[in-house]
C-alpha cells in the first residue's frame, strides 16, 4: 500500500509537468436501514485517475480505488465484532483499501494498420443492455455492495482487437486473453443468504429421522473457498465480432472461463444418535457444520442486437451458458450409540447431487429507453437471470425480472427526479403453469420500489437523497431482500 501511495504522490507532483490528465471522483454514501435503525452502509469511495497520450499509437492509464468504510469491522466476522486486539489495529478500526483499479498501456495500429493492443488490468466492457448483461464476462463482478447492479473488476488481460470494413461498414475482431479466471467479490448478504439455504436443507433432511433433534452447532466450522489454480487450466478466453450497420449494431462471442461465482463443493456435517431399542425413540444431535466453496468451468455463446433510430434505443442482449461439473458432495459422520445394550459405532453416509445441473441454461435482456422533450426519461428492461442466478434447477436457477425506470429533470437540469419499480417472479412460465396462480405468485415472486432526487448545482458535484422498499416471497432472490427497506443519501464530487 505503501508503494501505491508514493507511486500516486509522485503522478500527482509532476502530472503537470509531463503532460498526464488527472481525472477523479469521491462519493460518501448513507444508509439507513427502516427496519431496526441500523446504518446499513457508511462509506467513502472514489478514484484517481491519471492518463496521458505518449505518442500518436501509445496510450497510458493508472487508476487507483478508495474505499473507506466509516465504522469498525472484524476481519473474521466482516461486522462489528471485533476481539480486543482488533482495537489496536487501524485497519479494523478505520478501515481503508486502497487498490489499483486499472493500470494498462494501449498500442493502435499494433503490427499493422487497424490493430489495437491493450495490456495490463482493464475493464472490458461486453453486451448491449445496461444493467443486465448476460455477455459481459470477461470481468469478475463486483458484489461487495449489493446494490451495485452490474458492477464489475477489471482484470489482468491481453486485449487485441482488429478494426476492419465490410463494403462501407465497420466490423472488428476481438480476442482477449486472461491468464487466470477472476473471482467476484462478494458480499456479506449473499454469504448469509447461501449458510441459510444450506443450513435450512440441512436441517430438513435431519430432523424428521428420529424423534427428538438438539442444535449444538453455532454457526459454520472453519468454512473453506478454493479459488482456481493461476495455470492454463484456470485461464479465460474470449472472442467477439462486432457488425455496425448503421442505426444497428450486432455482435456475437464466445468465452471459456471459471464461473466468478463460487459453489458448494462439499457439505459436512458431525452429529450424535442415540438410539433406545426399547422406547423406540432416537435422539439427534448436530455437533457441528461446515462447507467448501470452489469454481467450475463454463462456456458461453452470446449474442446481441442494439437499434438505435435517434429517438429510442432497443437492444436484445441473449446468453447461452454450458456450465462444467459443479456437484455437491454431502458427507455425514455420526457416532451412534445404543443405549441398551450398549453398542457403539461410527456411520458416514455420503450424497452426491448437482449443485448446477449440467444442462444447458440461457440469460437474456430485451430493453429499450427514450429520452423525450421536457425532461423526461423512460427505460424498460425484461430479464431472464440475475447477477448471481445461474442454472435451470436448484436454490440459485434463473428467474424473471421487470424493470421500469422514469426520470424528470427540472430547473435546468439541476434537480432531477427518479423512480425505479422492479419485480421479481420465479419464473413466470411456473406461475401460468401452477394449479393456483395466486398462491405460487405471492410465494415466488418479490418487488422493489425505489424513488430518488438528485440535486447538481454545478456539473462536478451531486447531492442524493432516496428511498428503497423491498417486499416479497422467500421463493425468488429479491423476496429474500424484503427486510432491507432503507434510506440513503450521498454526495458525490467529480473533477
Amino acid at each position: 500500500m505503501r508503494r501505491i501511495l508514493a507511486i500516486s504522490m509522485l503522478l500527482l507532483v509532476f502530472a503537470p509537468g509531463w503532460g498526464i490528465d488527472i481525472l477523479g471522483k469521491f462519493k460518501t454514501e448513507l444508509r439507513l436501514s427502516l427496519t431496526n435503525g441500523d446504518f446499513l452502509f457508511n462509506e467513502i469511495n472514489g478514484y484517481l485517475k491519471f492518463d496521458q497520450q505518449i505518442n500518436d499509437n501509445l496510450y497510458a492509464l493508472f487508476q487507483l480505488g478508495v474505499r473507506y468504510i466509516g465504522n469498525p469491522v472484524g476481519k473474521d466476522t466482516l461486522n462489528n465484532i471485533l476481539t480486543p486486539q482488533e482495537l489496536a489495529w487501524s485497519s479494523t478500526m478505520m478501515p481503508v483499501e486502497i487498490l489499483v483499479e486499472e493500470v494498462y498501456f494501449t498500442y493502435n495500429n499494433f503490427i499493422t494498420e487497424g490493430i489495437d493492443l491493450t495490456v495490463g488490468k482493464q475493464r472490458i466492457n461486453w453486451g448491449a443492455a445496461d444493467m443486465f448483461n448476460p455477455t459481459d464476462l470477461m470481468n469478475a463482478g463486483d458484489l461487495s455492495d449489493f446494490l451495485s447492479f452490474g458492477k464489475k473488476s477489471p482484470s489482468l488481460s491481453l486485449n487485441m482487437i482488429y478494426y476492419f470494413y465490410i463494403i462501407e461498414y465497420q466490423s472488428s475482431i476481438q480476442f482477449v486473453y486472461q491468464p487466470y479466471s477472476p473471482v467476484a467479490r462478494i458480499n456479506k448478504l449473499l454469504i448469509d443468504t447461501i449458510e441459510s439455504e444450506l443450513e435450512g436443507q440441512l436441517l430438513g433432511q435431519i430432523t424428521n429421522q428420529g424423534t427428538s433433534f438438539t442444535n449444538l452447532s453455532s454457526g459454520w466450522l472453519d468454512p473453506i473457498v478454493e479459488t482456481p489454480i493461476p495455470s492454463l487450466l484456470g485461464s479465460s478466453f474470449g472472442l467477439r465480432y462486432t457488425l455496425s450497420l448503421g442505426m444497428i449494431d450486432l455482435s456475437a462471442n464466445i468465452v471459456s472461463r471459471m464461473n466468478d461465482l463460487p459453489f458448494v463443493r462439499k457439505l459436512e456435517a458431525n452429529m450424535g444418535a442415540e438410539i433406545d431399542l426399547f422406547g423406540g425413540d432416537t435422539n439427534l444431535t448436530l455437533i457441528s457444520k461446515s462447507y467448501e466453496l470452489a469454481y467450475y468451468h463454463e462456456t458461453e455463446v452470446g449474442l446481441d442486437f442494439t437499434w438505435n433510430n435517434g429517438f429510442f434505443v432497443t437492444w436484445l442482449e441473449v446468453g447461452v451458458f454450458f456450465p462444467g461439473v459443479a456437484v455437491t458432495t454431502a458427507v455425514v459422520d455420526t457416532a451412534v450409540s445404543v443405549i441398551f445394550p450398549p453398542i457403539s459405532s461410527n456411520v458416514t453416509v455420503v450424497q452426491e447431487q448437482p449443485y448446477i445441473s449440467n444442462q444447458a441454461y440461457v440469460k437474456y435482456t430485451l430493453g429499450g429507453d427514450c429520452h423525450f422533450e421536457g425532461g423526461w426519461y423512460l427505460n424498460l428492461q425484461f430479464a431472464h437471470g440475475y447477477f448471481t442466478e445461474r442454472g435451470v434447477s436448484g436454490m440459485e436457477r434463473l428467474s424473471d425480472f421487470l424493470i421500469v425506470h422514469g426520470e424528470k429533470t427540472l430547473f435546468s437540469d439541476k434537480l432531477k427526479l427518479m423512480v425505479t419499480g422492479i419485480l421479481n417472479v420465479n419464473t413466470w412460465g411456473d406461475a401460468f403453469g401452477a394449479p393456483d396462480f395466486g398462491a405460487y405468485f405471492a410465494s415466488h415472486s418479490g418487488e422493489v420500489l425505489q424513488l430518488a432526487a438528485s440535486y447538481a448545482p454545478s456539473l462536478d458535484l451531486t447531492f442524493t437523497l432516496g428511498v428503497m422498499l423491498f417486499d416479497g416471497g422467500a421463493e425468488c432472490t429479491i423476496g429474500k431482500m424484503k427486510s432491507y427497506d432503507l434510506v440513503y443519501t450521498s454526495f458525490e464530487y467529480a473533477f
